[in-house]
C-alpha cells in the first residue's frame, strides 16, 4: 500500500532585521518550534522503495547585499553568499548566485528560482543581508533601496512572501530557504514602531524556519571573514550523516556559547521526515527500510564533501566577475589554491596592476586543469596563458596555450595585462581579395577592423526622443571597415605619445575616453600619414547606427547586460541607473562615481550580428556628422550631414560606462561642441577606413 505524507518544505535561517510576523504565532518550545497547519501539498511515497534525495535535482538560489548606498554597508555578506554557493554546489546543489543586487534583479532571480523549482526536486534559498519587519511583514532590502520611512519599505524592499509563494506554487517536494540579515534596523529612526531584530515567522506544514538569533533580536555582522552564525552554519552543513535538526542544534549550542548566551539561534519546524546536507555512506535504501512510519527517514544526501570541489563551486561562482573583490576574496580563503595565479591576473587586469606569476607546477591534466582552462580559453589577457602554461607545463592546452600567447603577446604595449588581438602590431594592411562580410583586418597598428557589406535599414526611432524622427530608409551603398572595438589606451599613446584617459588605471586595453572631436581627427591623421593602404575617417551617423544594429530593428543589438558596460553594471554592484535617474537626478552622477562605475577593456563582452564589440556603452564614440534636431532633410546614402543645422554641436552615439539605458539605445543621439572634453561623459571612438583607390 502506498502511504501520503505532506510535501516538505525546509525553509532554514531567516537571519534578517524585521520586525513583524508573516503567519500567526505559535508556543515556542527552548528555541526550537514544532507546528502542525493543515496540509497544502502532498506527496505520495512507497517507503520501502523511497529512492535518496541524491539522486533528485537539488536547486539553490544564494544572495548577499553588502554594499547598500543608503544603509550602512555590511562587510560579511558578500563573503557569506560566496561561501554558501561553493558549499552547495559541493553538496550537490544547482546554484545561482547574486552579489550586490538592486530590487528588480533580486525579484527576477526569486522569479527564475521559483521556474526552475516546478521541475521538481530540492531547492534553497539563501539571503544575507540588511533586513526590517514592517507592519507585519519581513522585507530583504537591495542594495540600492533608500526608505526614508516605514511607507517606503513596501515599494523599495522585497518581501520574504515572494520567496515562499513562489516554492509554494512550485509543489516540488523539498525546499530550503536560508537567510541571513537579523542585524539591527538600519531605517531604525525613520520607523513609527520600535522592533528589533526579525518577527516570528511560523513553519507552513513540511517546513523548517531557521533565524540566526531569537524573534525581536539582533545578530552583530561580525569582524570574521564570515557572520558568526553562517560561519557555524557552514561548518555543521559539512558534518556527513547529520540530520537537519541536529545541524541546527549544533549550531545553535556554538553560537550560544561563542557569544555568552547574546545570541540564541532559533528554528520553527513542521518538517517531516529528515533531510541530510552530507550523509553518511550508509545505503539510503537501509535508511528508508525501516521506515514504515513514513517519517521521511529515507531523505538522504548521498554528495561526497571534497575540499577540492568547494574550492572549485568558489570559483565558478567569481570566474565571470567584473570586480576585482571577488577575486581577493578567492585569495584569502584559499592564497594558495589552484586557481591563485588566475585570481592574481584578474586582480591585474581589473586594476591595471601587473602582478607577479606563480611558481611553475608540473601538475598533470585533472578536472581542475580542466576548469581553469574552460576560465581562460576565451580570455584577450595574455598573462592568463602563461598562468596556465607555468601552472600545467605538461598539461592537455598547451599548444592551445601557446598559440593564444603568440597571437596575443607584442610585447610592445606600456601594460602587458592590456594587449589583445586588435593590438598585436602584424602589418596586414588592405585584403588582395574581396572580402566577406565580417572578415577582420588589421592595419600597421594592430587596429582590428571588420568589413561591413552594403545594405540598407530604417535609421531613427518614432516613439523615443525627438531628435530620432523621422524614421528613414537609408541605403548604404558603399561597404567600409569600421573598427572592431573602440581605439584603446595603448593605440592611442603609440600613435600620440601620451593617454590623456582618466582611467588610466584600467590599462592599455580599455578604451581611450576624455578626447574630443578634434582629438579624434588629430589622431586619424596620423593613421592617413602612414600610407597603409586605408584611408581612415570617423563612421557617418548612420553608418554608425547601421553597424550598430547590425540587422536588428529593436532598441538593442541583443541583450544589454551581456553586450554592455553601462550605469547598470560598469561598477561595484548593479544598480538601476534609470530609475536613479528618474528619482533622484541631482546625485546621479555621484551615486554612480560613488558605486565604482568605469570603464572596461574592450571585447570583454558579447558582439553584435557584425561582429562589433561595446556598440553599446563603455564610452561615447564621435561621429562624423554635424548635430541636427532632427532627419528632416537628413542623407539617405549613408553619407554625413555636413550642411544645414547650426554646425555647433558634432554627435555622438552608443551611451558610456556612466549612462542609463535609454541612452545605449542604437537610435539614441548625443551632442557636444567638437572641443569638448570631460571624462565623466567618457567620449571615445572608433576608426572607419576604405581602401584607398590611388
Amino acid at each position: 500500500m502506498k502511504f501520503k505524507f505532506p510535501a516538505v518544505v525546509v525553509t532554514i535561517a531567516l537571519t534578517l532585521a524585521w520586525t513583524s510576523l508573516l503567519f500567526p504565532a505559535s508556543p515556542r518550545v527552548s528555541g526550537h518550534q514544532s507546528t502542525q497547519q493543515p496540509t497544502n501539498r502532498q506527496l505520495d511515497r512507497n517507503p520501502p522503495q523511497q529512492p535518496s534525495r541524491a539522486s533528485e535535482h537539488r536547486t539553490a538560489l544564494v544572495i548577499g547585499n553588502g554594499a547598500y548606498t543608503s544603509a550602512p554597508p555590511l562587510k560579511n555578506p558578500p563573503n557569506d553568499a560566496r561561501d554558501m554557493a561553493a558549499t552547495l554546489r559541493a553538496l550537490g546543489f544547482e546554484v545561482t548566485s547574486g552579489i550586490n543586487v538592486n530590487q528588480r534583479e533580486l525579484k527576477r532571480l526569486i522569479r527564475e528560482f521559483g521556474q526552475k523549482l516546478k521541475a521538481g526536486g530540492s531547492g534553497l534559498f539563501y539571503y544575507a543581508g540588511h533586513g526590517v519587519q514592517s507592519k507585519g511583514r519581513n522585507y530583504l532590502i537591495p542594495v540600492e533601496a533608500d526608505i526614508k520611512s516605514e511607507a517606503d519599505v513596501e515599494d523599495g524592499a522585497v518581501d520574504v512572501n515572494l520567496v515562499l509563494n513562489y516554492m509554494d506554487d512550485a509543489q516540488n517536494g523539498l525546499n530550503i530557504v536560508i537567510l541571513d540579515a537579523c542585524r539591527n534596523n538600519p531605517f531604525a529612526r525613520s520607523f513609527r514602531s520600535a522592533s528589533s531584530g526579525l518577527a516570528q515567522v511560523d513553519a507552513p506544514t513540511g517546513t523548517l524556519i531557521a533565524y540566526a538569533t531569537a524573534p525581536g533580536r539582533v545578530a552583530s555582522d561580525g569582524t570574521a571573514r564570515n557572520g558568526l552564525y553562517t560561519a557555524e552554519l557552514l561548518r555543521q552543513m559539512r558534518e556527513t550523516g547529520l540530520g537537519i535538526e541536529g545541524v541546527f542544534k549544533c549550531v545553535r549550542a556554538n553560537v550560544q556559547r561563542q557569544t555568552n548566551g547574546q545570541q540564541v539561534p532559533w528554528e520553527s519546524s513542521s518538517l517531516v521526515g529528515d533531510f541530510y546536507f552530507a550523509a553518511s555512506g550508509l545505503d539510503a535504501s537501509k535508511s528508508t527500510a525501516g521506515n514504515s512510519s513514513g517519517s521521511g527517514e529515507g531523505l538522504v544526501n548521498r554528495t561526497a564533501l571534497d575540499p577540492a570541489a568547494i574550492e572549485l563551486s568558489y570559483w565558478e561562482t567569481i570566474k565571470s566577475s567584473t570586480n576585482p573583490e571577488d577575486f581577493r576574496s578567492y585569495l584569502e580563503k584559499y592564497p594558495t589554491g589552484q586557481f591563485a595565479s588566475l585570481a592574481k591576473n584578474r586582480i591585474s587586469s581589473l586594476e591595471g596592476a601587473s602582478k607577479p606569476g606563480e611558481p611553475k607546477s608540473a601538475t598533470d591534466s585533472s578536472p581542475t586543469e580542466l576548469a581553469f582552462w574552460d576560465s581562460i580559453k576565451n580570455s584577450p589577457d595574455p598573462e592568463d596563458f602563461k598562468s596556465y602554461l607555468d601552472k600545467y607545463p605538461n598539461g592537455q592546452f598547451v599548444a592551445l596555450a601557446r598559440n593564444n600567447l603568440r597571437r596575443l603577446e607584442t610585447g610592445k604595449a606600456e601594460n602587458k595585462s592590456a594587449t589583445n588581438a586588435n593590438s598585436t602590431g602584424v602589418n596586414v594592411g588592405p585584403p588582395k581579395t574581396p572580402p566577406k562580410p565580417g572578415a577582420v583586418v588589421k592595419n600597421q597598428m594592430g587596429i582590428e577592423m571588420v568589413y561591413i557589406p552594403p545594405g540598407e535599414f530604417m535609421m531613427g526611432s518614432e516613439n523615443r526622443e525627438k531628435d530620432e524622427r523621422p524614421v528613414h530608409r537609408v541605403t548604404i551603398s558603399q561597404a567600409f571597415y569600421i573598427g572592431r572595438y573602440e581605439v584603446t589606451q595603448a593605440q592611442w599613446q603609440a600613435a600620440m605619445g601620451d593617454n590623456p584617459s582618466h582611467f588610466k588605471n584600467c590599462g592599455g586595453n580599455c578604451p581611450l575616453e576624455d578626447v574630443s572631436w578634434d582629438d579624434a581627427q588629430n589622431f586619424i591623421n596620423k593613421l592617413n600619414e602612414s600610407n597603409d593602404g586605408f584611408r581612415y575617417r570617423l563612421p557617418t551617423e548612420a553608418e554608425w547606427e547601421y553597424a550598430c544594429r547590425a540587422g536588428t530593428t529593436g532598441d538593442y543589438a541583443g541583450d544589454l547586460d551581456s553586450m554592455a558596460w553601462y550605469g547598470n553594471n560598469s561598477g561595484n554592484g548593479y544598480i538601476d541607473a534609470e530609475s536613479i535617474l528618474k528619482n533622484d537626478q541631482e546625485n546621479y552622477k555621484k551615486r554612480i562615481v560613488d558605486n565604482g562605475n568605469r570603464t572596461h577593456q574592450v571585447g570583454t563582452k558579447q558582439a553584435n550580428g557584425f561582429g562589433l564589440y561595446d556598440m553599446h556603452g563603455n564610452v561615447w564614440e564621435w561621429c562624423e556628422d554635424w548635430y541636427h534636431a532632427s532627419y528632416d532633410g537628413a542623407p539617405n546614402d549613408g553619407s554625413a550631414w555636413l550642411s544645414g543645422g547650426e554646425q555647433k554641436y558634432r554627435v555622438l552615439r552608443g551611451g558610456s560606462w556612466g549612462s542609463n539605458a535609454s541612452f545605449l539605445r542604437s537610435a539614441s543621439r548625443y551632442l557636444s561642441t567638437p572641443g569638448y572634453r570631460y571624462y565623466y561623459d567618457g567620449y571615445g571612438f572608433r576608426v572607419v577606413a576604405v581602401v584607398r583607390t590611388q
